[in-house]
């Protein structure tokens, strides 16, 4: 049985997960476009990519094993989450190109 209340859960707990890793990113560009600086965005990309490395090794990975186990709510929540976190990043940096 999937309960809502476990689906909302995952998705906040990855949801709330994506806030630094594409604040970073948001706020880095932000100010390299108005302030020059940092001089790179390159090292910027590398820790929002690591972020989002490590978003999938705490999202991914134990939502699937989740619903394989039979907790399917918390388990889609967290997938579900991982992926719309993700489309919003790419979405946001769109939308401010």
């Amino acid at each position: 049985m999937v309960r809502p209340g476990h689906i909302a859960a995952g998705i906040g707990i990855a949801l709330a997960g994506h806030l630094p890793a594409s604040g970073l990113w948001l706020s880095s560009y932000y100010t390299f476009v108005h302030d020059a600086s940092p001089d790179s965005l390159f090292m910027v990309d590398c820790l929002v990519v690591l972020l989002q490395l490590a978003m999938f090794a705490s999202c991914a990975v134990p939502g699937s094993v989740l619903v394989l186990r039979g907790d399917r709510g918390l388990g889609l929540g967290l997938l579900f989450g991982w992926v719309t976190g993700i489309i919003a990043l790419v979405v946001g940096t769109a939308l401010i190109q």
